[in-house]
């Protein structure tokens, strides 16, 4: 075998990473030392299930913080890979570990700022040479744009870094004026940038929404404006009134964090992406989870019906790969779910004629270990795999990574791949 398959979307962070409530509730600090509270969220959970004592909100969290326990409590970075290794009998196979700053998301301490976890991937990096690439995850908040970028510099060219991880919705715009030179950087040099763009997943927790929330600025410190894909730009974006209608809606009966949760599709929405492309149209892009499971059903019960929806973000993503050719989309998260499979494959697939063509744009990932709550990752993969063919698996999974994670970046002290 002359090859190598990439899961292009996986994480290895262990809780001792995450903010104490990182997921909504206040404990991941205690629990980080704490192994045998993974009995007690046991025993809250079969409470629940025979009397409806928990709201369907707090089951979730605790359904959610049950799985990332089952493998990051206890677990130091290098554990979490090598159980993310096992699950995998073909190969060779490379992993796309995506860090993730969560340290300016207002959810607390964690036991680990992310400078310790960016240090502790960077030194597995070295012992697992090309079986591991690292992205470094950027955050506008976390320095300057001359201290973001040199830390992505630092990265890519001392480390052997594979990319860049952007994660909006824990609290910025992915068209943050602080990260031009990032971009500015990552387009010279074909490094890779890999982005959250589905309604799912974590969010900024904070008490204070600030005025760049509401009234975001972009490159320029220019107000931002709704863009089209094809560069057309129109009325400011402005999300005071969407944000006073959301407390009015939820009141006093979900608080803060649902209200955070409503606000946080403002950062993850795809259409910002078309401010980004317009100012740096040959970035390497990719937007994880295709949009998401949700956005990609509903698309096809659209499509079933005859309908077209121009603001599905699964949409919106197709659209951008048309419009943009350095840009992709991985299948990771969605891909548990089998009815969005044949949808899937029909991306894969050279189009039909008077289509354009993304079937190289296609990339697989799972977002391992965040899939556990669906799925093993031995099922997940295997299952998906088998449904879409060793033909269509080969091409997300061989050649279309090959060409993402491909970089001109100059290495100081050579390859450690």
């Amino acid at each position: 075998m002359n090859f190598r398959y990439v899961n292009c979307h996986t994480h290895i962070f262990n809780v001792k990473c995450a903010p104490d409530r990182f997921i909504g509730l206040p404990v991941a600090r205690l629990l980080a030392n704490n192994r045998t509270a993974l009995t007690a969220l046991d025993a809250l959970m079969r409470v629940g299930e025979v009397l409806p004592v928990l709201r369907t909100g707090t089951r979730e969290s605790i359904e959610k913080m049950r799985s990332f326990l089952t493998i990051g409590t206890n677990r130091s970075q290098e554990g979490v890979f090598e159980l993310l290794r096992s699950n995998y009998a073909f190969g060779p196979i490379s992993h796309v570990t995506l860090t993730l700053n969560m340290d300016h998301m207002g959810a607390g301490k964690a036991n680990i700022p992310f400078s310790t976890q960016l240090s502790q991937v960077a030194d597995l990096k070295i012992t697992y040479k090309e079986d591991m690439i690292p992205f470094v995850s950027i955050d506008p908040r976390a320095g300057s744009p001359d201290q973001l970028l040199a830390l992505v510099k630092d990265c890519m060219e001392r480390k052997a870094f594979g990319g860049i991880k952007m994660y909006p919705p824990l609290g910025f715009y992915p068209f943050d004026p602080r990260l031009e030179k990032v971009y500015a950087y990552a387009q010279e040099y074909g490094v890779p940038v890999l982005t959250h763009v589905s309604k799912g997943g974590i969010f900024y927790q904070g008490e204070h929404m600030p005025l760049d929330f509401l009234e975001p600025l972009t490159f320029g410190g220019e107000r931002a404006r709704h863009t089209t894909v094809e560069g057309e730009e129109g009325e400011e974006m402005n999300f005071r009134d969407d944000l006073r209608d959301t407390r009015r809606f939820l009141g006093k009966t979900w608080g803060k964090g649902r209200r955070n949760e409503a606000f946080k599709l403002h950062f993850s929405n795809p259409t910002n992406y078309h401010i980004v492309l317009k100012k740096f149209p040959r970035l390497k892009l990719c937007m994880a989870h295709f949009g998401g499971d949700d956005a990609i059903s509903q698309y096809i019960d659209d499509e079933k019906a005859g309908r077209k929806d121009p603001l599905n973000w699964h949409h919106v993503i197709c659209e951008i790969l048309k419009a943009y050719p350095n840009t992709y989309a991985d299948v990771s998260y969605a891909l548990w779910r089998a009815k969005v499979w044949p949808r899937m494959s029909a991306c894969i697939d050279k189009p039909q004629a008077g289509q354009r063509d993304i079937s190289d744009r296609i990339l697989f990932g799972t977002d391992y270990y965040m899939t556990i709550q669906e799925e093993s990752e031995v099922n997940l993969v295997n299952n998906f795999r088998k449904a879409i063919g060793n033909e269509r698996f080969k091409k997300i999974a061989v050649d279309n990574p090959r060409q993402f994670l491909e970089n001109r970046v100059p290495l100081i002290y050579g390859t450690i791949h």
